[in-house]
């Protein structure tokens, strides 16, 4: 036999001999990319069916092979992910974390003069440029890029719900849509750089469509960029994503991190069931406790009662709110609904309005928290 498919029972056996090296960071999917891609870059290989590998190595191309995947497997690698923003304009970085920065598109400020090594933008956008450790070859499920994209979640997050950030519809002329018979939607890519030797060129993750659309409707919620917003911008969003990401602060912000993803990702969900779910999901995430003498519905009712309100008839107010918001939520997730009417379409956007208050509230609450700790 000339090949080793790699569903063959030997190719399966050697896998779980390398997952014996590995540590929690990586996934499943990482591991076949690894092993692929390494033996893809040995010099001097014969060329290999797609998906296979060959046995015609010599026992010099196997210790190789073998040293090149252990080193990959001995830590995550750090990578940094650029996520186009091509309406909000900078002329200089704002670095907001040490693993967040906003990069001005480098054509534009150095009048094309590109140095080695530099990402740029399209047209005049700027770069959400991201941390993430672990691997990545070009999907969105390994490690490295789903751990930048969690950073970015948190960061455009933040921003939005301090009120830096907004976004304005680019739909199409009524015309394009007539011609077209659907909306056109650019599908963006993050590209990615490491510091380690790459087997492949094509550096980039194409994203999906919402996060696609979230980022090109993404602009400055007042207007053009200016030195004075920068500053806030580090002073307020930068010091919040800071807390959030620091691990001494690990167990007083785990919620809020979990909060903020399922927020977000409720934001760019264009399902109005799914994007109501998530709501519910992150206000679950930030206020549930298990608990089994209280149900989460009244838990959530209470919580958000007393967090967010100060008298006592406010508070009713809130306990009736979130009571219908979970019995919407039960109606659906049984499937009992299959559509939202204008009354339960009212009631899922008020269930983000309380979403949104419960994050701005605790992130308050952590930030006084955060600064206290460190003084």
């Amino acid at each position: 036999m000339d090949v080793l498919p790699v569903w063959d029972p030997a190719y399966g056996a050697f896998k779980t001999e390398v997952c014996k090296a590995t540590l929690s960071w990586i996934s499943d999917n990482d591991i076949d990319q690894i092993i692929y891609s390494t033996y893809l870059g040995l010099p001097g290989r014969t060329k290999a069916l797609d998906g296979l590998l060959t046995l015609t190595l010599t026992a010099a191309s196997l210790d190789s092979l073998a040293d090149q995947i252990l080193d990959q497997l001995a830590s995550p690698k750090d990578y940094w992910f650029f996520f186009p923003l091509p309406q909000i304009i900078v002329p200089e970085d704002i670095k907001l974390s040490s693993s967040v920065t906003i990069v001005r598109n480098r054509i534009v400020a150095q009048r094309g003069m590109v140095r080695a090594g530099d990402v740029t933008a399209s047209d005049n956008g700027s770069l959400l440029k991201v941390q993430g450790s672990g691997y990545v070859n070009g999907e969105r499920t390994q490690s490295a890029f789903v751990d930048a994209m969690t950073k970015a979640k948190w960061t455009l997050q933040i921003a939005t719900l301090l009120g830096y950030f907004t976004r304005t519809s680019k739909r199409q002329s009524p015309l394009v849509l007539a011609l077209s018979g659907t909306e056109q939607q650019d599908i963006l890519d993050a590209k990615w750089i490491c510091d380690q030797p790459r087997i492949t060129d094509y550096c980039r993750v194409r994203l999906g469509i919402g996060l696609s659309r979230f980022l090109s409707e993404l602009t400055f919620t007042k207007g053009e960029w200016t030195a004075r917003q920068a500053e806030s911008l580090q002073q307020h969003v930068g010091k919040l994503l800071t807390a959030v990401q620091d691990p001494v602060a690990q167990l007083n912000v785990k919620s809020i991190r979990r909060s903020l993803e399922w927020a977000f990702d409720a934001g760019i969900d264009e399902d109005e069931h799914m994007r109501f779910i998530k709501t519910c999901i992150g206000l679950e995430a930030a206020m549930s406790e298990q608990n089994e003498e209280i149900g989460i519905t009244e838990q959530l009712a209470d919580r958000c009662a007393f967090l967010l309100n100060k008298t006592a008839i406010a508070r009713l107010e809130t306990r009736n709110l979130m009571r219908k918001v979970y019995q919407l939520r039960s109606k659906l997730v049984h499937g009992a609904a299959a559509g939202l009417s204008e009354s339960e379409r009212t009631l899922a956007k008020q269930a983000e309005k309380i979403l949104t208050a419960v994050l701005r509230t605790e992130l308050k609450a952590i930030m006084d928290w955060y600064v206290t700790l460190k003084s």
